[in-house]
């Protein structure tokens, strides 16, 4: 295995939300765009220059990549799922060494 290819992240979904914006007399408010990360995601075309507000918020989703060894799992979740592992793990390991270390 090797590691440097194997825990390398990957952006799978983005978000863009609370978009605010005004072109040509036309406002948009609330809304909100998505789509796969790997890819352009069209929201809104104009002749016109479109004006956006500055209360949008965008997300991504990181997974791990396909056919690694956390095959396109949540990076954040998979995260927190080693930690628990290794926590039960070395919680467990000290209360075995724990008599013969008195």
């Amino acid at each position: 295995m090797n590691k440097h290819n194997e825990f390398v992240p990957t952006a799978a979904l983005a978000m863009i939300t609370n978009i605010n914006a005004v072109t040509g007399g036309n406002q948009f408010t609330d809304c909100g765009v998505g789509g796969s990360a790997n890819q352009q995601i069209g929201m809104m075309r104009s002749d016109v220059p479109i004006q956006f507000g500055p209360d949008y918020k965008a997300s991504v989703n990181l997974t791990f990549a396909v056919g690694t060894v956390f095959d396109g799992k949540e990076v954040i979740k998979q995260i927190g799922d080693v930690f628990s592992t290794v926590s039960s793990t070395l919680d467990t390991l000290e209360a075995f060494i724990k008599p013969y270390c008195a």
